[in-house]
């Protein structure tokens, strides 16, 4: 009888337990619509409009992408993140409780703060 490793019991037990292993990475600038309907909580008409802003310009990172992709906002954002979907070189998390209005950005293409009465409109 063949001795199976410790390890090896060890390793099938925490993908077991952890419901398997962790989807692929979608990126949003390269993946077709199939592709992306395949990540939960994107559907038709959500792809639909991924592939039609990205024929504008690709998203250059997770701010740009909920700004410019009607019916994504920051909180699903974070679940499509979290299932693997990732923007440009792997995205950046929207900061919690940031509104779009008050993300600007400077020369330099980070994102910075304003306050809402300039970022408002």
């Amino acid at each position: 009888m063949t001795r199976i490793p410790y390890a090896a019991w060890l390793t099938v037990l925490m993908i077991a337990l952890s419901g398997g292993a962790r989807a692929a990475t979608v990126d949003v600038n390269k993946a077709s619509a199939d592709e992306l309907e395949s990540i939960a909580g994107i559907g038709p008409a959500i792809a639909a409009r991924i592939v039609q802003q990205r024929g504008i310009r690709p998203f250059q990172d997770a701010q740009d992408f909920v700004q410019r992709v009607r019916g994504i906002g920051q909180a699903r954002m974070r679940k499509l993140q979290a299932q693997g979907l990732i923007v440009g070189n792997g995205g950046v998390m929207i900061i919690a409780g940031q509104r779009r209005a008050d993300l600007t950005r400077t020369r330099s293409g980070k994102a910075q703060t304003t306050p809402p009465s300039v970022g408002a409109r």
